[in-house]
């Protein structure tokens, strides 16, 4: 799986998360350092701060050293699980 289909992915995730649960999902994502980051929020947004949080790097030419491809497949199937057992 490459970088951007996770980024797909974890779309469908906050959506779902947002249409079919009670909890509150946000998606960012930031070009410029090739970062995504989603925050799930157990029973609805709270000042307290997000119940689960991930932020995932993708490849980076710029820093390579600080940014090395990751099993993006993994990580997805780590944060369907957890988000399932909320």
């Amino acid at each position: 799986m490459q970088f951007r289909e996770l980024i797909s992915e974890l779309s469908k995730t906050a959506v779902d998360v947002n249409c079919f649960t009670s909890h509150d999902a946000f998606l960012e994502y930031a070009g410029h350092v090739s970062k995504v980051e989603l925050r799930v929020f157990k029973n609805g947004w709270s000042r307290a701060g997000p119940t689960l949080c991930w932020e995932i790097y993708g490849p980076n030419k710029l820093l390579p050293e600080h940014h090395p491809e990751q099993d993006y497949a993994a990580i997805l199937s780590d944060i369907s699980f957890k988000i399932q057992n909320l």
